[in-house]
Parts: C-alpha cells; structure tokens; sequence
C-alpha cells in the first residue's frame, strides 16, 4: 500500500488545488453577479427617474399652456402646482438616492453630483413657475425656459451616468469571462501536471515493483533448481532488513525457504559424511560407485576403485592411544582429499580403510594417482605435542575390463590391496 502513498497525495494535492481554484471562481461569480445585480438595478432606476422626469416635465408644460389658453383657473393651477410640487419631492428623494449608491460613486461621483444639482435647479424653477403661471405667464414662461435648460442637463447627466454603469457592467462580464477561461486553463494545467506526476509515479512504481519482483523471482528460481548449499542472497537480505509492506515480508519468506534448504542440506551432508574424517560415508561412497559404473559402462570409458589401507594402524593406537588414532585418521583423509581430481570420490571405508571411486582415466593414469597419494601420505608427519609419527599405505587398485560386473570389480580392488600388504605394504598393487 506503501507504493500507492505517493499517487495518492498526488491526487489529493490536485483535488485541493482543483477545488481552490473552482472555489475562487465561485467567489468570484458571486461578487460579479451581485455587480451585475447592482448595475441593473443603476440603470433600472435611471431609466423610471428619466421616464417619469419626462412625464413631469410634459405635464408642467401642458399646465403652463392650459394657464396661458386660459382654460385653467387659478384655483385648478394651484391644485395642478401641488400635484407637481410633491411629485418633484418624491423625485427629488429618488435622484439623491441614486446619487448616493456606492456603485454610483465609484463610477462618477461628480456626475453624481451635479445630477443632483440640475435636478435642484429644475425644481426651484418648474415650483416658481406653476406658482405664479395663473398671475404672470410671461415671467413663468421665462422660468420654464430656464428649468428646461436644466431638463436638458440632468437628462445628459443622466444618460452619462447610465453610459458608464453599461460600460462598467460590460467590463464585469469580460473580466468574469477571463476569470473562467483563467480558471479553466488551470484547472485543465493542473489536471495535465496531476496525470503526468501520476504517470511518471505509475512508471516508477512499476518500475519499482518489477526490480523487486524479478530479485524475489531470481531468488525462487535458483533455490528451486539447488541440488548443493544454497547461496548467499544479499538482495534479499537487504530487502529484509530495509524494505516494507509485503516485499518485505516477501523476502523474509524466500530466506526462510532458504534457511529451510540449508537445514536439509546439512542434514543430507551429514547422512553421507563421515563424522570423524569429513569424507563421504560408505553407503555415500557405494551409491557412488554403482551411478559411475553404469555410466562408465554405457559410455563405454573405464571406471577405477582403489581400496586404501593404513599400515600397522593397530600399533599407533595401540602405542599412542585411540584419539591420537583419530587424528591420524583426520590428517591422512585430508592429504587424500587434497590429492584427488575434481571428478573423484573418496570415502571411509571402514576403520583405518578409505576408498577412492576414480572415473576416466587409463590404467597407467589411475595407477599413477594411487601412487601420488601413497608417495604423499609417506611424507606426512602426524604430530600432536611430544608425539610424533609417520604412517605408510598399501593401495589396491582396480580397473573396470568389458564383462566385469560390479562386484568383480570391487573383488580385484580387495584383492590387490590384500597382495600389496603382503607383500610387504607400503606399496600399490593394480589388478
């Protein structure tokens, strides 16, 4: 589980900064939508301010022609100068409320302003004018001139104000636009880096799995396939001692087979050993001996046996006691094995006698091996504190013939060792 950690804070990682960036957009469509909200709601009041300006600044013109055609009397201009005097109040609340939007004023606070003002200015004149419409049409009519100059600049004022709530509101959508795209793209960047981190963990990981899985394979294989001692396995020590999760318990699992292949190993080395020598047993040595002779056999190559014995052991252990005895055993088994071909087998044989199962080779070449080993066994002081000895060996030897049987063959052997010794041991006698 170990190996997935990395994809998974990857993954994780990404999620977070997906999320961060879809959060933001949010964020940001909801202030650009509560701009927008605001801008409609600019331009909604504008417009009814404009519209119902225009109705009022109409309906003072047709009171103020009705006054001078004579068909409103001075209790019906008063009635209609009330009507308009409270109509410019509600208005004129309206106009300062628009003025004084925050939105408004970032946008144009000195149109704010002045909107305000001609809207005053308008006022003051359209009130003097129905005020006096029924006693002074003249100096009326001369008041609504002026108030319709300023009727003219508020409406500009107005439009110019509605002009830059519609440029602003413009703006707000482009930039929303670019904040998705912007969004988008990193959303879409962060996706792309997310799956090539994933990726490349994805290859690394395979990569790490496969190293690991051949060295466990590479190890399985070749203690599967072991007949010998099993050999060292520093990757799958190292495993053990430094890895996790279930390699690690992998590689406890391929030691232990191996630990179990080294118990039966020395268990099968100790079946065909001789304890007190090191050589192979007898019964190693015999089974030995019957695998060569019928491979000789059907090859059609020769297969010697030499039997060895040492002479006068008695007298040694006899004289020098059974554990120096022992050592002379372990010293003369040692020259042997240092003597013989990587393809001999030599064993105990029995007591003081050894054998030495020897494939290939002439009968010159195997007598002369025999003669190696008696020549090297001669030269051999055997010391252990004050007590010095040297020992000698007789040596039969014998040579597979066409028509020998296995037991004639080990027949000849005894027979020569037995005609070496009495002829006065310390020899080789081949038959």
């Amino acid at each position: 589980m170990l190996i997935l950690l990395p994809m998974v804070l990857v993954s994780m990682l990404g999620g977070l900064v997906a999320t961060w960036s879809l959060y933001s957009l949010r964020a940001e469509n909801r202030n650009r939508h509560q701009h927008e909200r605001q801008d409609l709601q600019v331009l909604i009041d504008s417009a009814q301010l404009g519209e119902e300006m225009a109705v009022v600044h109409q309906l003072v013109a047709q009171s103020l022609k009705a006054a001078a055609a004579g068909e409103l009397d001075e209790a019906a201009l008063y009635g209609r100068h009330t009507e308009i005097v409270e109509i410019l109040a509600a208005l004129g609340k309206r106009t300062r409320l628009l003025s004084r939007q925050q939105h408004v004023l970032e946008i144009g606070a000195d149109s704010a302003r002045l909107l305000v003002e001609d809207f005053d200015n308008y006022r003051n004149f359209v009130v003097m004018a129905t005020d006096i419409a029924a006693i002074d049409p003249a100096t009326a009519a001369g008041y609504i001139g002026k108030a319709h100059g300023y009727f003219v600049d508020f409406v500009k004022r107005r439009q110019a104000i509605t002009a830059m709530i519609s440029d602003v509101a413009l703006a707000h959508v482009d930039k929303g636009a670019v904040v998705i795209a912007k969004t988008i793209v990193l959303v879409l960047a962060i996706s792309g880096v997310v799956g090539v981190l994933m990726l490349a963990l994805a290859v690394a990981s395979g990569r790490f799995l496969s190293l690991r899985l051949t060295a466990i394979a590479d190890a399985l294989r070749l203690l599967s396939g072991l007949s010998g001692k099993p050999p060292p396995l520093p990757d799958m020590e190292r495993m053990r001692n430094t890895g996790f999760g279930e390699f690690k318990e992998m590689a406890a699992a391929v030691l232990a087979f191996r630990t179990a292949i080294q118990e039966r190993h020395r268990a099968e080395e100790k079946s065909v050993t001789d304890e007190l020598t090191g050589l192979r047993n007898r019964r190693f040595l015999m089974t030995r001996f019957r695998e060569e002779f019928e491979r000789t056999r059907r090859g059609g190559s020769v297969l010697g046996f030499l039997m060895i014995d040492l002479d006068h052991f008695k007298n040694i252990n006899d004289t020098c006691g059974h554990p120096f005895g022992d050592l002379v055993l372990q010293r003369v088994a040692q020259s042997l094995q240092g003597m013989l071909r990587e393809y001999d087998v030599a064993g105990r044989y029995g007591g003081e006698e050894f054998a030495v199962v020897a494939s290939g080779g002439s009968n010159s070449d195997l007598l002369a091996l025999a003669e190696r080993i008696r020549k090297a066994i001669e030269e051999l002081e055997i010391r252990e504190g004050s007590v010095s000895v040297r020992v000698t060996i007789s040596v039969g030897v014998a040579v597979s013939a066409l028509g020998d049987s296995r037991e004639t063959l080990l027949k000849r052997a005894d027979t020569a060792l037995y005609q070496a010794k009495s002829e006065g041991r310390n020899r080789t006698v081949l038959l």
